[in-house]
């Protein structure tokens, strides 16, 4: 009789870890299937003189008007209202050729990391490669989701 109860109550303590572990399992399938969604950068912004510095300052668009659908985002650069350029890219981590000029071949490689869009950039400056150099530019929306900040390799903060 007494061998009887302990398996009993083994079968009993055996099928409730089971449960236990396939609840635990499921949930932490759940907390790792939620896709973090990235901030929506859209909107037109205005370059902030006095809040930033740094080399790429002088240089810099005074308007920026930025379109973002999922992955995709379009930026259309201005100068004092005039259209100075756009560019659009796809942020899935895939290098894409970004431009091309007589001196320099251009490839970009953009993603999210976290809440922070990154635009990797490497440059050929010869048919061999062999005078090539990255930038990363990092692209952050504040959390009241009134300041853009850009943070350019050569350490200007727009």
């Amino acid at each position: 009789m007494c061998d009887f109860l302990l398996s009993v109550s083994a079968q009993s303590v055996a099928k409730v870890l089971l449960r236990a572990s396939c609840a635990v399992l499921l949930l932490l399938s759940v907390c790792f299937a939620v896709e973090r969604t990235p901030p929506d950068l859209s909107g037109e912004w205005k370059l902030v003189r006095e809040k930033s510095k740094g080399a790429s300052l002088a240089k810099a668009p005074t308007e920026l008007e930025l379109t973002q659908r999922g992955d995709e985002i379009k930026f259309d650069f201005f100068h004092d209202g005039e259209p100075s350029g756009s560019e659009s890219f796809l942020a899935d981590n895939v290098e894409r050729s970004r431009y091309t000029t007589r001196v320099d071949r251009a490839f970009a490689r953009v993603h999210w990391d976290k809440d922070t869009l990154v635009v990797i950039t490497r440059h050929f400056l010869d048919a061999l490669g062999y005078q090539t150099f990255s930038e990363t530019d990092l692209w952050v929306l504040s959390h009241e989701r009134k300041t853009l900040t850009n943070n350019v390799s050569d350490g200007s903060v727009l």
